[in-house]
C-alpha cells in the first residue's frame, strides 16, 4: 500500500543552522529508504521548507514507524 507523507520543518522550534547541520545525514537516510523500496518518490516543497514523499508500507503503523 502506498502512503503520501507530507512534512514541514518545525521552524518555530529549531534554527536554520540546526536544520542545515542535518541535511547530509537526512540525504543519506533518504537514499537508504529508497534502496529498501520504502521511499518511492521524494519531492521538496515549494510552499514551506519540508518534503513530500510516497512510501510503500503494509499499513499505516508501518508507514508511521
Amino acid at each position: 500500500m502506498q502512503f503520501l507523507v507530507i512534512s514541514s520543518r518545525r521552524t518555530e522550534h529549531f534554527t536554520d543552522e540546526e536544520f542545515q547541520s542535518l541535511v547530509a545525514e537526512e540525504g543519506k537516510q533518504a537514499r537508504v529508504l529508497y534502496g529498501m523500496n520504502f521511499a518511492r518518490q521524494i519531492w521538496h516543497r515549494a510552499d514551506v521548507p519540508g518534503a513530500c514523499q510516497i512510501v510503500e508500507a503494509k499499513d499505516m503503523a508501518e508507514a508511521r514507524e
